[in-house]
């Protein structure tokens, strides 16, 4: 159904159809579609039976997830530098994949008028949340801007720009399964809590991903082996490069200092030593610790649920306590 909503291009041109196609074909082809799936379990969580009746749904935050990405492309250079003209694409597909995903709502028939309203209003909510959390990570939530900041400010200031980027999405996404489902506001809040805590745990998670060496040759459908360490690259601050300006040692701050002020040129070797020093003065553990606690507060908010209901909901946290990001970067210590 996501390929299906993107077809219609091809009669406009060849071209714009491939600029548009690539996050799509590479969600559709990826072994699971986190936002479909997470929508699914939401609704079937509050109740909802036949999910089928809200596919042209999931589809649809799929092509708004393709959206954020297109558009995080140009802001952090995912993939690699782009010129003007590749620039110019990613803005037109991150438009137009924002369009399908609304115009798939909207030509719902097995949803009502209202819900169809609502989901559109929700997605637009979703929109607004995220070009804030952009904003944050690009020009407020960096060494050059936050450098001077104690340990609390500059957690606080990463902790918005992962709701703004990830966790505020989770919990839209959430709060339409339970919106689809006729749950009451009670339920939908705790779906939505669930998506919330959910979603901060797995950026968190993501920022740790980042500091994984480009050899151990992890991919998704939106992350290239050669972003590794991009985070850094760009001066943004993360819970692990926090940790370390704050409780590393002199020699290993004043490394990561150097990484901030050199950005793109930094040779590779001192990146993964970068990650060394992380592992070994406890930075990724600490924000390992912080992805767990987000896991174990999310599961906390489907207590509520039966176990038969939230039990597929639930297990989605698991990857929090572990996963190959977390393995590869053990490999690293000393």
């Amino acid at each position: 159904m996501i390929m299906a909503a993107v077809e219609p291009l091809k009669r406009e041109s060849e071209g714009l159809y491939e600029a548009v196609s690539e996050l799509p074909r590479k969600r559709t082809e990826a072994s699971g579609q986190l936002r479909a799936f997470m929508l699914r379990n939401a609704y079937e969580c509050a109740g909802g039976e036949d999910w089928q009746r809200i596919a042209p749904v999931c589809a649809a935050v799929e092509l708004e997830l393709c959206s954020m990405y297109y558009e995080n492309r140009v802001y952090d250079e995912k993939g690699g530098k782009r010129d003007l003209a590749q620039i110019s694409k990613s803005i037109m597909a991150a438009k137009l994949t924002r369009d399908l995903a609304e115009r798939l709502v909207k030509q719902s028939g097995e949803i009502t008028a209202r819900d169809r309203s609502k989901i559109v209003e929700l997605l637009n909510q979703a929109d607004i949340t995220f070009e804030t959390g952009e904003y944050l990570d690009v020009f407020e939530n960096t060494f050059a801007r936050m450098g001077g900041a104690s340990f609390s400010d500059m957690i606080s200031c990463c902790e918005r720009r992962i709701y703004g980027i990830n966790a505020a999405y989770f919990e839209r996404i959430c709060e339409i399964g339970g919106l689809l489902a006729g749950a009451p506001k009670e339920e939908t809040g705790a779906l939505e809590n669930f998506g919330r805590q959910l979603g901060m745990g797995y950026q968190i998670m993501n920022d740790v991903a980042d500091f994984v060496p480009s050899f151990e040759g992890h991919t998704t459908s939106e992350k290239e082996v050669n972003d590794t360490h991009r985070d850094i690259m760009h001066g943004e601050l993360t819970l692990p490069g926090i940790y370390t300006l704050h409780h590393g040692s002199k020699e290993e701050t004043d490394r990561l200092k150097s990484v901030f002020e050199r950005g793109m040129q930094t040779p590779e070797s001192e990146l993964i030593q970068i990650s060394q020093d992380m592992i070994n003065n406890g930075s990724i553990n600490f924000a390992i610790k912080q992805a767990k606690k987000f896991g174990r507060e999310a599961r906390k908010q489907l207590r509520g649920f039966p176990k038969e209901r939230r039990k597929t909901l639930s297990e989605m946290a698991v990857v929090l306590d572990s996963n190959r990001y977390y393995n590869s970067l053990r490999k690293l210590a000393s």
